[in-house]
């Protein structure tokens, strides 16, 4: 994926959301890139045209990320109650920036500064509350394997 200059560093990544799986890790990464990228078109004001080749990326990638996690979730023997949970989260996510970006496209919303915001927090929340939880699962059944 081709990122372009965010113009601030209001969302860089945070070295404490490390799960310790490198893949994931780097997943993450490349999230907080694609928000902060929305950001800039956003804060430059590069018009509808950026801001929605922006989310369109973001959400194929958002889609490739969670569905990478949810075969690692199934793989492992990860507790159906927390795959389901998991999975749920992630459907709620994506479905909510769907909408969000079909506002946007229709002309509903002005500015997509507050999308990205709530990406950026439901992602530092999410990883550090629920993925990384899912790593350290993987990490005890490879050792304990």
């Amino acid at each position: 994926l081709e990122l372009h200059a965010i113009p601030d560093d209001e969302f860089p990544w945070d070295p404490s959301l490390e799960t310790g799986d490198p893949v994931i890790d780097d997943q993450h990464k490349m999230l907080f890139a694609l928000v902060g990228e929305l950001r800039g078109v956003a804060v430059e004001d590069r018009g509808d045209e950026a801001v929605g080749q922006v989310l369109d990326k973001l959400l194929a990638y958002v889609d490739t990320h969670f569905g990478n996690e949810q075969r690692l979730m199934a793989r492992s023997g990860y507790p159906v109650e927390e795959i389901m949970a998991h999975t749920h989260a992630h459907t709620v996510l994506t479905a909510r920036t769907a909408e969000l970006a079909t506002q946007h496209r229709a002309g509903e919303l002005t500015t997509v500064l507050p999308l990205a915001e709530f990406l950026i927090d439901w992602l530092r929340t999410h990883i550090r509350e629920v993925d990384r939880q899912l790593i350290d699962f993987v990490r005890a059944e490879q050792r304990d394997s």
